[in-house]
């Protein structure tokens, strides 16, 4: 026998002396667990179970020990518009809709039409540059 045959002939045994058996120990535990276990893990599984749900923070003043107030919450906020985030193209694309939009919920004072130039104005850099426009002031939380 040649040298060549007999380094093949070990590397066989190595190979289906180690590989061989691992795969079937694998092949096994996979079976194990998938079938015979699995009452088990479902069970296990439905232990951790995580439900999440959205918990409303309470509002109101934050004191300290001695009882001042030190923060307190106010449900009013300003809304803002940056007219220079969006490219010219996606702007002028959905002017109509934001015009819509924002004559619906935001400020029914105003037209769509007149929303709809107001913002071109906006848009309009020789006039203005100013990238935080107030739209609404003092909107109430709910």
């Amino acid at each position: 026998m040649d040298i060549k045959n007999e380094v093949l002939y070990r590397v066989y045994i190595v190979l289906f002396g180690l590989f061989v058996p691992i795969a079937i120990i694998l092949v096994y535990k996979t079976f194990q667990i998938s079938v015979q276990e699995a009452e088990h893990w479902v069970a296990v599984g439905e232990d951790n179970y995580i439900d999440e749900r959205e918990i409303e923070a309470e509002r109101g003043n934050v004191t300290a020990d001695d009882g001042s107030l030190l923060a307190t919450s106010v449900p009013f906020f300003d809304i803002y518009f940056d007219p220079f985030t969006a490219t010219e193209e996606d702007y002028k694309n959905n002017l109509d809709t934001l015009a819509q939009c924002l004559a619906t919920y935001v400020d029914n004072t105003y037209t769509v039409g007149g929303f709809k130039e107001y913002l071109t104005d906006l848009r309009d850099t020789s006039v203005n540059r100013n990238r935080r426009v107030l739209l609404k002031s003092k909107v109430s939380y709910y």
